[in-house]
């Protein structure tokens, strides 16, 4: 793997791919936080030791969508899919 100075993580997708894992049934009842929180924490573990930057690990959230802001369709997608790592 090529040397990598700061890695980027939008944790948005890592988050949602924690609340809602895979096979997951939509009536299933809801997963505590701190559950969804040590689920995020060892996927960014996995991330960080499989790529270890050398310089910067920058975890990028932002705000939660309520109902005046509500995602567009096109946008839904996008979360359901699994995060993706880039190396620069």
């Amino acid at each position: 793997m090529p040397t990598v100075d700061n890695l980027y993580l939008d944790m948005n997708g890592i988050i949602h791919k924690c609340a809602r894992p895979e096979g997951a049934s939509e009536n299933a009842p809801p997963i505590k936080e701190e559950k969804i929180m040590d689920e995020c924490l060892v996927y960014i573990d996995m991330l960080v030791n499989t790529v270890k930057p050398r310089k910067l690990l920058y975890l990028a959230v932002d705000g939660v969508l309520g109902p005046p802001t509500a995602p567009l369709p096109s946008t839904v997608p996008r979360l359901t899919t699994a995060p993706t790592v880039t190396i620069r």
